[in-house]
């Protein structure tokens, strides 16, 4: 039973280790949740060892709170993250607004309440950084995460982009939320 499953995940922060297993929840996520929303034949270019290089800097240079890497775990290893870091946005003050950069759940967990699990723990650790407002980006056609993060207090703020660094447009919102207070 996927409630069952979500019990038993335990949340921490990254270490080294969780390069390669953030990389590989990454492909399956973005296999999942963008199939749809992004050409398939990009999707099908989505290789894990095209990004594990990334992670090791990533996790390594995190200036715990203000910005690090949570990885959510089970009995099969790493099955979620989330990365945060001071605000990106030209509108963003980096020193009052932490950004949640990358949110991914193997799909296997989809349901089961991890994803609102991982990202009240990662709305905690901005407020430890003492920001007064945490941000992060969604696809605006991503209809399943978009629930989990209004249900998790999270409000579209009005800010909108479209990224096209891909070589496609992706329409992407913004939703904002005061960090460290969870609903529910």
């Amino acid at each position: 039973m996927k409630g069952d499953q979500g019990a038993a995940v335990k949340i921490r922060r990254a270490e080294l280790s969780a390069a390669g297993p953030v990389t590989e929840v990454r492909t399956l996520s973005w296999r999942s949740a963008y199939r749809g929303l992004v050409p398939r034949s990009y999707l099908d270019g989505v290789r894990p060892e095209r990004r594990v290089p990334v992670w090791p800097g990533i996790i390594a240079e995190a200036r715990w709170p203000a910005g690090g890497v949570l990885v959510a775990e089970d009995g099969e290893g790493v099955a979620g993250f989330a990365a945060f870091c001071p605000s990106r946005d030209p509108d963003g003050e980096p020193a009052r607004i932490g950004e949640i950069s990358a949110i991914y759940l193997s799909p296997r967990l989809w349901g089961a309440g991890v994803g609102g699990r991982l990202l009240g723990h990662a709305t905690d650790v901005p407020a430890a950084a003492r920001y007064e407002q945490a941000t992060l980006w969604a696809l605006e056609g991503n209809a399943r995460a978009r629930r989990c993060y209004e249900r998790n207090g999270w409000r579209v703020d009005g800010a909108a982009e479209i990224d096209e660094t891909r070589g496609f447009p992706l329409s992407e919102i913004r939703y904002r939320r005061e960090p460290g207070r969870r609903s529910g």
